[in-house]
Parts: C-alpha cells; sequence; structure tokens
C-alpha cells in the first residue's frame, strides 16, 4: 500500500490509482484470492480506519473511498459462511450499521456533486452524472444488502421493513431505466409480501438467494 502512494496521499492524476488500491484490504497480491472469514473482516475494518485517518479536504472523493472500504466489509460479514447466512446477531447488526452508513454517505455525497470540483479517474475527468450514477448504484447495492440482513429475523416487522427497502430499489432502477431490474425487484416485493402475511418461508427461498447472490 505504502508502495503505492497512500502515505503520500493521493491527487487529481493519481486518484484513479488510489480507488484501485482500496483492493489491496480485499484481496492477497500474491495469490489473488480474496481474504476470508475475521481476516476479511478485519482487514476491511483496518481499510476503513486507514481511510478516514489519511484522507481528508476532497469530500467528493474522499467520500467514495470511504465508501468503497464499506463495501469491502459488508461483503467479508456477508461471506463468513457458504449460504450467505449469518448466525451471529452482533456481526449481523455490525454489517447492517456498515450497510446503512454506506447509504447516508452515498446520498450526502450525491448532493455534493453540484459543487464539486472536477478531478481525474484514471486519465479522464470525472463526469458528474457518471458519478452520480455510481453512487446510484452503490445506494442500489447497499439498500439490497440492508433488506438481506433484515430478513435474517424472519418476523413479520422486518418483513415490512425489507420490502420498504426492495422498493427504493425497484424505484430506483426503474429511474435509471434498468426495467429488468426493477421487474425483479417487484417479483422479490411479492415473495416478502407472501412471507409477511404467514406464507411458507421455503416458497420464497429460491427468490431471496437468487437476489443475494446476484449483489456479489
Amino acid at each position: 500500500v505504502e508502495e503505492k502512494g497512500w502515505k503520500v496521499g493521493w491527487n487529481i492524476v493519481n486518484f484513479g490509482e488510489v480507488l484501485d488500491s482500496v483492493d489491496f484490504w480485499k484481496v492477497c497480491p500474491s495469490c489473488k484470492q480474496p481474504y476470508q472469514h475475521e481476516l476479511a473482516i478485519g482487514l476491511a475494518n483496518s481499510a476503513l480506519s486507514f481511510i478516514e485517518e489519511n484522507y481528508s479536504g476532497n469530500d467528493v472523493p474522499d467520500n467514495m473511498l470511504v465508501i468503497e472500504a464499506l463495501k469491502i466489509k459488508v461483503e467479508a460479514i456477508l461471506t463468513m459462511d457458504g449460504d450467505k447466512s449469518i448466525e451471529n446477531l452482533d456481526l449481523r447488526l455490525e454489517g447492517r450499521e456498515a450497510a446503512d452508513r454506506l447509504l447516508s454517505l452515498s446520498e450526502e455525497t450525491r448532493a455534493m456533486l453540484p459543487q464539486m470540483t472536477a478531478f481525474i479517474i484514471r486519465g479522464v475527468l470525472a463526469n458528474k452524472e457518471g458519478i452520480r450514477n455510481v453512487l446510484y448504484n452503490k445506494e442500489i447495492w447497499a439498500c439490497n444488502q440492508i433488506a438481506n440482513f433484515i430478513l435474517m429475523e424472519e418476523t413479520k416487522e422486518c418483513y415490512e421493513e425489507a420490502i420498504g427497502y426492495y422498493e427504493r430499489v425497484r424505484d430506483t432502477t426503474l429511474s435509471l431505466g434498468m426495467e429488468s431490474k426493477a421487474e425483479h425487484m417487484n417479483d422479490l416485493i411479492t415473495s416478502v409480501r407472501f412471507l409477511s402475511n404467514g406464507g411458507d418461508n421455503a416458497a420464497a427461498a429460491g427468490t431471496f438467494q437468487e437476489n443475494v447472490q446476484s449483489q456479489h
């Protein structure tokens, strides 16, 4: 990480390289495989702390780095075991908290775009509309993960709360012209409503698993 220039900070020329370097906390540089289990979560926390301590003063790109670190943390928690099921309540709460923060930070960053100072990503002048769409996609991802964490509780109240997040995903994807994704979310919402009304959990399990897998 130090060799990639993190310690001296980034500028408008090397921001793309810095953004790519977040993967050093996610993937082993030797075998190119993702870190797993407790190590993955520990390194995700290290990435988050390092970025927050070393990068400030350029709100939009700094926030994008934090968002990437939060995404790594949520992914690490969701993949603690093979079937993406998190039985540890503390881990579920930690994952939900990170996803909530990612969502809020992305919303905050989008609000900054009209006043954004131009900067470079991989040699190309950052386009406000392009960054806006990137952030919308981060919010779609975060809403899906929050809903997935909520659904692990399997109560009527949780089903109703999850529906709210899935409806937001549906509406956002539709506004971005992603009709097939919006249709998929409608199917998912129908399945969760079925559960909320006392339906058989097994009947909706395939739809939930498909949604979880599609987000990784």
